[in-house]
């Protein structure tokens, strides 16, 4: 998994089968967003990278 600044890139359906504790703190690229995925409830919206 890819590492940034502290941080690693969970890809999507990784833990699907597994019980888990992790909440997602923001999201990236919401611009690409399907209209009908709903936003993750207290996660920020980044439209684009979050630090650029």
């Amino acid at each position: 998994m890819p590492k940034h600044n502290g941080e690693v890139e969970v890809r999507l359906g990784c833990l699907d089968a597994a019980p888990t504790d992790l909440e997602p703190t923001y999201e990236n690229w919401v611009i690409h967003r399907e209209r009908w995925l709903p936003e993750v409830p207290g996660a920020g919206q980044n439209e684009r990278d979050r630090n650029g």
